[in-house]
């Protein structure tokens, strides 16, 4: 059966091979689309992850820093009441050797 060119059904089939086609564009587009989604996803996905770990690194440095900085007070607190102890300590040897000095003149 051969169709005639200007015949209804020759237009009918014309116009759904037309509609046809244009689903068929129109899919592929969609298709390019979800794929470029799909792969900013992932990489978006890649980014995310690269932030967690830097920030987990991050997290441990500021924790060991703040451990050393606890440490370092420490220390000073513990220097500076040696020094205390040590200048009252000085300061008594002061007092005796000058009252032995006004004793041995007088």
């Amino acid at each position: 059966m051969k169709l005639d060119i200007d015949s209804e059904d020759a237009q009918t089939l014309k116009a759904l091979e037309e509609r046809a086609k244009a689903a068929k564009d129109n899919l592929f587009r969609r298709k390019k689309d979800l794929q470029r989604v799909i792969t900013d996803l992932e990489e978006d996905e890649r980014r995310v992850d690269q932030l967690k770990t830097s920030s987990n690194r991050v997290f441990k440095q500021r924790e060991n820093l703040e451990h050393a900085r606890a440490q370092v007070e420490e220390e000073i607190l513990t220097q500076q009441t040696q020094n205390d102890e040590l200048a009252q300590r000085i300061e008594r040897m002061i007092i005796k050797q000058r009252e032995k000095v006004s004793q041995e003149t007088g």
